[in-house]
């Protein structure tokens, strides 16, 4: 029964945005309530994890979701083709404004269908677009090196995520704890693999002084079934028996703070991350960051943290160095006071009422000079 309705929902997607249905009916209801307040479309949410899905929820709740009525359509670079097809369509029908989120962009380093379709299929929606906001200097840069393309009308806006109702402006950790977070999905490999083996090096370095390690997150069900991942798990078991590691599991965003007050250091190892919202939540909780130095993330974290040179490449996922990672963990341990002050500074660039109140008026700009 759960196929077929899945089935159901795929088919049915296109039609979401069908100029011929949710075009018209929109159009003139807006005839009848012709007002400027904005009503965004923000698309479906089809999963509970992960940052982009994360980051439209919160948008929702500051602004709703305007399925049947709404005078705005807020695009975003994760939809499938026949979403990006029918929004395209929507606002050349003249029925409302198109404004762009351009978060990461499809590379044979893990995408394994057609990127080069996918990446046409972004940029056929941007060129139809009234605004593209960029999440990060990074996925300009990315657009033109995959596609070529730059559009005509952008501007860079980081990721924001809400204040924490409670949070520590200091560190509370015993000086040896370091956090790893994720959503762990079949192309993790890089990420997970050098961590668990820079403990492993920490620990024959240091014995039972070493740094220890706070695995948190999903694990995709697909990737309990890969190979890497179940050779991994015999290593973070063997830490864990030394007490060099502890898993906590996947967790609710807002445990975060409680989760994550013993942390000194967070890793952030995903190659070419456009514009991670969780790195910007463990900053905004005083945690500085060893990370790959790589797509948007360092400039997020600037000199709140160190970050590893990798290879740059379209081709694959490039790891960090097990024992940079390892050296650099030492290092940032040893400097973590000043290094969660600066992590403290820089989380206020990213204001969570600045983001929604450029959003509003990035709406009002678009409606104002819709025709």
């Amino acid at each position: 029964m759960g196929a077929v309705a899945a089935d159901v929902r795929r088919r049915l997607r296109p039609l979401l945005f069908s100029p011929r249905i949710l075009g018209r009916l929109a159009f003139a209801l807006r005839r009848v309530r012709p007002g400027r307040e904005p009503r965004p479309f923000w698309g479906i949410v089809r999963t509970a994890v992960g940052g982009p899905a994360v980051r439209t929820r919160r948008m929702i709740a500051e602004f709703g979701n305007h399925l049947l009525t709404p005078n705005v359509i807020y695009a975003q670079s994760g939809w499938n083709a026949d979403e990006l097809a029918g929004a395209v369509a929507f606002r050349r029908a003249g029925r409302a404004p198109l404004v762009f989120n351009q978060n990461g962009w499809y590379y044979p380093g893990w995408y394994n269908g057609d990127w080069k379709a996918a990446n046409a299929a972004i940029v056929e929606a941007q060129r139809a677009a009234d605004l593209v906001l960029l999440q990060s200097q990074f996925c300009l840069e990315a657009g033109r090196a995959l596609t070529g393309y730059e559009p005509r009308n952008y501007e860079v806006l980081h990721n924001a995520i809400p204040p924490f109702p409670h949070r520590n402006q200091t560190l509370q950790g015993d000086g040896r704890t370091v956090w790893l977070s994720a959503v762990f999905t079949p192309d993790s490999e890089h990420i997970l693999k050098p961590a668990v083996q820079a403990m492993a090096i920490l620990h024959r370095r240091h014995g039972q002084a070493a740094p220890h390690l706070l695995l948190a997150g999903r694990v995709d069900p697909a990737t309990r079934t890969m190979p890497w991942f179940q050779a991994i798990l015999g290593d973070i078991a063997l830490l864990e028996a030394d007490g060099g590691c502890r898993r906590l599991g996947e967790y609710c965003p807002d445990d975060l703070p409680r989760l994550a007050s013993n942390a000194d250091v967070a890793l952030h190892l995903k190659y070419k991350d456009p514009c991670p919202n969780a790195v910007i939540e463990r900053m905004a909780l005083g945690l500085p960051h060893v990370f790959s130095n790589s797509g948007g993330t360092p400039e997020l974290i600037g000199d709140a943290g160190i970050g590893l040179p990798v290879e740059d490449t379209w081709d694959r996922q490039v790891p960090v160095d097990p024992k940079a990672l390892a050296d650099a963990i030492e290092w940032a341990l040893a400097n973590r006071r000043r290094l969660s002050d600066a992590a403290l500074e820089a989380s206020r660039r990213f204001s969570w009422d600045a983001y929604v109140a450029r959003h509003r008026a990035v709406f009002t700009e678009v409606l104002g000079s819709f025709h």
